[in-house]
């Protein structure tokens, strides 16, 4: 299971996510809509610890990406 728990995350003084919540079980799919670019590439950045969120956490398997 993917799961973000409160993801906030701020670039230069910007907050591009603010208080994610997300919860996806394994075999999901799913698709980000949404006219913010920043927003959608920072999640699958994220997902993929790329990205460390500035507050919450990011579980993959109950382990922090």
């Amino acid at each position: 299971m993917l799961e973000f728990q409160n993801v906030s995350i701020y670039r230069k003084e910007k907050r591009i996510l603010h208080d994610f919540t997300l919860q996806m079980e394994e075999g999901t799919i799913f698709g980000l809509l949404g006219s913010d670019y920043r927003a959608k590439s920072m999640v699958l950045s994220a997902a993929g610890g790329g990205q460390t969120p500035d507050q919450g956490k990011i579980l993959l398997d109950g382990v922090s990406v």
